[in-house]
């Protein structure tokens, strides 16, 4: 890809990024309140809590099959203290070594534990697997995928509901043998973006 159209590309991936986030602080924005402020006693992330984020993400360290950016707005239910279940919509750019550039849309579906909680923070590791469609051949030779991550994590509250939160993942997509050509791709991940709990 020409390297303009390719800024080009990731602006508008910015722009994206930057509207989900408004789109899901403005739908979630409305719920019941639940005070999550340090004062209140309650721990962050606890039993019966929902959350509401939105992130940006892109990925480095496999070149030869290319690389994906994109935007992701999810939601999770805590089951338990601290562990909750996640799921999560996705759209974004491929750019592939195999086949023309293009878009790319998925869901994914995570588990996601804070294993350190203090009053303002939290340290996490999450995983789980999806599915993603593509426009184009990416990482090799099918445009459908599935996709396998893990990774850690960190929450950083800015208001009594409000969280920053980003990490690094492992993320692997491949056909898993569906079609002649399974090449698939191995990458690290880095995400960052806002999180929303209630």
């Amino acid at each position: 890809m020409a390297p303009n159209l390719l800024s080009k590309g990731r602006n508008r991936l910015a722009a994206i990024g930057a509207s989900v986030t408004l789109v899901c602080a403005a739908a979630v924005a409305g719920a019941a309140p639940h005070d999550h402020s340090s004062a209140s006693g309650d721990p962050l992330f606890a039993e019966g809590d929902w959350s509401g984020y939105a992130y940006g993400s892109t990925v480095f360290l496999d070149d030869d099959h290319g690389s994906i950016s994109t935007a992701h707005v999810g939601g999770g239910y805590h089951f338990d203290d601290a562990v909750s279940i996640n799921l999560e919509l996705l759209g974004g750019a491929v750019d592939s070594t195999t086949d023309d550039d293009g878009g790319v849309g998925g869901v994914d579906a995570l588990f996601r534990w804070h294993f350190l909680r203090e009053d303002d923070w939290s340290l996490y590791t999450d995983g789980g697997a999806g599915v993603q469609q593509a426009t184009t051949d990416f990482p090799s030779d099918s445009h459908h995928n599935f996709r396998l991550l893990a990774g850690v994590g960190a929450t950083w509250r800015l208001a009594p509901r409000w969280h920053l939160m980003g990490g690094a993942r492992y993320l692997h997509v491949s056909n898993a043998s569906t079609s002649e050509g399974n090449d698939g791709g191995d990458w690290a991940q880095v995400y960052a973006g806002l999180m929303l709990e209630f």
